[in-house]
């Protein structure tokens, strides 16, 4: 996979991403042909043309168009800094960005729901997408080309009146984003992200991401989930008549939070609604933990030596009682496995966004 730094930086330098196939050349150097397609001519001719003296007064050269296929880009220079340069029409057509085509390959990448829309009287700005990671729940996502902080702040606070709720917002790079607009963002519970961060090319010439869709989303994810009431008794998952433990995903995108899926029920779950937090120290418990590890190792606590047997034994049964009657699931959710040596899960888990391990002093 090939990253794309020229190709998003220009994006934010070239003033309305249009411009003639040759600047478009001279701005993306060797990101162009693979990000040709996202180009397309536009009904504007370029009035002028580089020069390749350093400039100064009647530069740039002015393109002048005679008739009859005759086109020059004319040095206008009193002092005569560069000749004359014979053109053809396809040298001066602009050329802009298809913001639909890119945007839609990124909406592909980051797997949204496609809904591209321009936003009235915003210019720099469409909607490429929604994240409908929770059913019934509908999260657009922007992408914008600020070149300058004063219009990326303006931007951001456009969308924070036209939103209703949180939302992405996706820029080339970052440089534009300083901490007090990801402030602004932080009101609205919405997130930045810059695309020079996880998008290149694969072979294909298809845009592609460094990380799963899972792994870039799940700071926004774990803001914008479903939370449940937040006192610390113990509630319980509504669980189809039907399911197993075999239909259980458990997602960790935080040390705390959790979301749990099972057929078409998503809910975000945190320690105190499973009752695994200490009412005194208001802390994770020892199952929490266990839980935790479980998502690190791939459903599996293998045993490290037979003296360890015991005591993860009393954990892990532990963990089970309360998994059982959270999920309302009779059967044990965590088997032993004597050939292997190890516990494993009948449920899925896995970590999404998770630290390194921590000690819990829990009890």
């Amino acid at each position: 996979m090939r990253m794309l730094n020229r190709f998003w930086r220009t994006l934010e330098g070239m003033p309305g991403q249009a411009n003639i196939i040759s600047e478009w050349k001279r701005a993306t150097g060797e990101d162009f042909e693979l990000v040709r397609h996202f180009l397309r001519p536009t009904d504007r001719r370029a009035k002028v043309f580089r020069c390749p003296s350093p400039g100064g007064d009647g530069c740039p050269r002015r393109v002048v168009d005679h008739g009859d296929g005759h086109i020059v880009a004319a040095c206008a220079s009193v002092e005569r800094g560069c000749e004359n340069l014979e053109l053809t029409e396809s040298d001066i057509i602009v050329y802009g960005l298809n913001q639909r085509r890119l945007g839609n390959e990124i909406a592909e990448c980051l797997e949204l729901q496609t809904t591209f829309s321009g936003m009235k009287g915003l210019r720099g700005c469409v909607r490429i997408g929604e994240d409908r990671y929770f059913p019934g729940k509908r999260f657009p996502a922007f992408i914008a080309f600020p070149s300058s902080r004063e219009m990326a702040s303006k931007i951001v606070s456009r969308l924070m009146v036209e939103v209703d709720g949180p939302f992405l917002l996706l820029t080339p790079t970052g440089r534009h984003v300083v901490p007090e607009i990801d402030g602004l963002l932080a009101r609205s519970h919405a997130l930045h992200l810059a695309l020079v961060d996880f998008l290149g090319v694969n072979d294909a010439d298809r845009l592609m991401v460094t990380q799963s869709s899972d792994v870039i989303l799940a700071e926004f994810r774990a803001k914008v989930a479903p939370k449940p009431p937040t006192d610390l008794v113990p509630e319980l998952f509504p669980t189809p008549s039907w399911a197993s433990w075999e239909n259980v995903t458990m997602e960790f995108h935080a040390d705390e939070v959790m979301s749990v899926k099972c057929g078409s029920v998503v809910r975000r779950v945190e320690p105190e609604h499973m009752g695994m937090k200490n009412r005194k120290s208001g802390k994770p418990t020892l199952q929490w933990t266990l839980l935790r590890t479980l998502a690190r190792t791939d459903g599996t606590i293998p045993l490290q030596s037979p003296k360890d047997h015991d005591r993860v034994k009393k954990q892990k049964s532990e963990l089970s009682r309360k998994l059982k009657a959270y999920f309302q699931l009779p059967e044990d959710p965590i088997a032993w496995k004597p050939g292997e040596y190890l516990w494993e899960a009948a449920f899925r888990i896995r970590s999404i966004n998770l630290r390194e391990p921590i000690s819990d002093a829990n009890r």
